[in-house]
């Protein structure tokens, strides 16, 4: 910005109830070769996905998440670390859109990919409900202007238009059964000149 101006934050929250679960799983494997590990994850990750989709997971609802290849290392008392195998993940993203069935989209996958399954996280959303993110975000716009047009009073200076948005939107939180979405939105204001 070229001239003084004003630089300030608002948040907006909205809550309700989840329509969406995603759920980061994967497989962890290790062998004692690294093709034997590639193979061996590759044929658990299959298991896992074709689970996911049999259980009502659509495939575009499916994204790889983290895919690495690690040597390990045994670490004995009495000598140097000595080379012990190697160990390949994969991770992916589900996206469940049937928040009742999620329990059973983790069982069956969990089923097919046996002792490699790795759960790792599982959180709720709000993906259809645009009313209620457009709320939040007429939220976040309306907390950004009061707080600006305060700094401006205070200062003794009108406000200008705003030149520019920034939006940053929060992670989803909140307990099961409640979804929170919430945004920051950042506004830069000039400040023309004292009143």
């Amino acid at each position: 910005m070229g001239g003084p101006g004003i630089r300030v934050t608002g948040r907006g929250s909205v809550s309700g109830a989840p329509d969406t679960v995603s759920v980061t799983m994967g497989v962890s494997v290790r062998r004692p070769t690294a093709p034997e590990a590639i193979a061996a994850a590759a044929a658990s990750a299959s298991r896992l996905t074709e689970a996911l989709k049999q259980s009502g997971v659509a495939g575009n609802d499916l994204r790889t998440a983290n895919y690495s290849i690690n040597q390990e290392f045994a670490y004995p008392t009495d000598a140097a670390p000595r080379p012990d195998g190697f160990r390949v993940s994969n991770d992916v993203v589900a996206k469940v859109r049937n928040v009742d069935n999620v329990g059973a989209v983790i069982d069956a996958a969990t089923a097919a990919a046996g002792d490699d399954v790795v759960v790792q996280n599982v959180s709720f959303g709000m993906a259809a409900d645009t009313g209620a993110l457009e709320s939040a975000r007429d939220a976040a716009f309306a907390d950004a202007m009061a707080k600006a047009e305060q700094f401006a009073r205070l200062s003794g200076r009108g406000l200008g238009r705003v030149v520019s948005v920034v939006e940053t939107v929060l992670p989803p939180s909140g307990a099961p059964m409640l979804a929170r979405m919430a945004f920051d939105v950042t506004l830069t204001c000039p400040t023309p000149g004292a009143r």
